[in-house]
This record gives C-alpha cells, structure tokens and sequence, in this order.
C-alpha cells in the first residue's frame, strides 16, 4: 500500500506536485497537471491513501466564518492557516473525481496541512527527540511553548534571505534519516537550480506530507485524524500532548470553541 501526498493551488486548474510513499519509506516525486493528469496517477494505485492539501469538508457548515472547527483548534495551539473559504468547493469536486473516476473509496482520501507537519517536526527536532517518531505508540513530545515555536519561514516572506534559510532548513529536515523517507530520486536540493523556487517548496510541501502519509501507513500512533466530515476533518502528525489539546478545543463544552477560537496571524 501507498501513499500519495499532493500539494496544490487552490485553483481549478493548475499543477500539482506529488509524493508517493510506501511502508518502507521508499518515495517517489513529480510534477502533473490537475484535475486530468492528477486523477490519472492516482488511479495506477487503487489501493493507495490520497493525502490532499486543500480543504475537502465541512464547508457547507460555516455559515458565514471563514475558519471550520478544526481549523480554530489548530490556531489554538499555535498553528496559522488560510481561511478554508479560500478553496470554495474544489477540494471536495476533486475527491470525488478521485474517487469516482481512480476508484478509490473516499475514506482513503484525506486533507492535510504540511505546515502542520513541519512544525512538529521542527520542533521535535530542535528539542532533539526526531528519533522518536520511529518507535511505534505516539508519547508526548511537545510541549507549553510548542504555540510560540517558528521555524524561519519558506514560501510567504518579503525577505528573501530568510525565505531562502527557511528552505534550506526544510529540505535538511526532509533529508535527514530519522524522518524515514528514501527517495528513488534524490529530493532537489535548494541550491541546486533544478528547480524553481515555487516548484522547489511545493514538492518540499507534498514531501512533508509524505511523513505524515508514512505514519497514516504504518498505523504506529503518530498519525491522527480530528474533526469529522460534516463539520470538517484534518489528518495531522500529533504526539499524545497535541492530540489532547484539538480534541479538548473540539469538544463541546470548550468556550473557545463557541466562541469562534482565538484569531491567529497567517
């Protein structure tokens, strides 16, 4: 079994680039227009899990905000996102012409968040503790100031000497040992030139992605899922601390939660 992570524009049209893993690790990337090319691949692997970077559910329930529940639980703990609104409907009419058209069941296409990813794994790292993820049976990692921890950012930043760091952390993080991926072909590096630097941070993001689908796979309790498909659900890289933190945001009684959530700085 496989998994394939996809980041893309939230566009109806564009290109998108794409991770595949499997259990050992072993991972491929590429480059391939979507909807058309997109649903093509996905269909060579029936079998696999779709990890797609765009809202896909819970859009229906807003009713007026901008941001899902699981989207405010995840400002709460100090992870900034973009409006799911942004994405209107697309990530749902590309699930299910991935389902409809790749024939894969729809509970084996889930949404992501590889920012999400990063920072977890960022700061599991800065704290020294990156081999831990590949024990099975998910212990608490993080911790108090997890809110306040930014890794220097990669994409969206007017500096371009931070922007160019914040990229070369990234693919250092993304080719180190302890985050278990192996590439057939060796992941670009950010100086190289293969690549320009918006195709460079996309294939970054769908990488980190693939860390996540790698846990997904592995069932080995890094990987979570929160929320649900009518208000809106999110798989997530989570040690024990994070997975309690969304789930008391989620719960019904949380006033943040009522509220609206606390407003967090993309």
């Amino acid at each position: 079994m496989h998994a394939i992570s996809v980041d893309l524009n939230w566009k109806p049209q564009g290109e998108a680039a794409v991770v595949e893993v499997d259990t050992q690790g072993t991972a491929t990337w590429g480059f391939y227009t979507f909807p058309e090319e997109l649903v093509e691949y996905a269909a060579t692997s029936p079998d696999s899990l779709v990890l797609l970077d765009i809202p896909i559910y819970g859009l229906d329930a807003l009713h007026g905000r901008h941001f899902r529940p699981v989207d405010r639980a995840l400002q709460s703990v100090g992870i900034p996102l973009r409006p799911s609104t942004s994405a209107g409907r697309l990530g749902l009419r590309l699930a299910h012409r991935i389902t409809s058209q790749a024939g894969i069941p729809s509970a084996r296409v889930r949404e992501i968040y590889p920012y999400a990813v990063y920072k977890v794994l960022h700061y599991v790292r800065e704290h020294g503790s990156l081999a831990l993820l590949a024990r099975p049976g998910a212990t608490p990692l993080l911790g108090r100031d997890f809110g306040a921890h930014w890794p220097l950012p990669y994409k969206r930043n007017s500096r371009r000497g931070t922007r160019r760091q914040g990229i070369r952390e990234l693919y250092a993080l993304l080719t180190d040992p302890d985050i278990g991926l192996r590439f057939q072909t060796p992941l670009p590096p950010p100086d190289g030139g293969a690549c320009s630097q918006k195709r460079l941070t996309d294939v970054y993001d769908a990488a980190l992605g693939a860390v996540l689908g790698l846990h997904l796979l592995r069932a080995d309790g890094w990987a979570v899922v929160k929320g649900d498909t009518e208000s809106g659900d999110l798989a997530l890289l989570a040690d024990t601390w994070l997975a309690e933190r969304i789930d008391g945001f989620l719960s019904a009684d949380h006033p943040a939660a009522k509220n609206g959530g606390p407003s967090w700085r993309p």
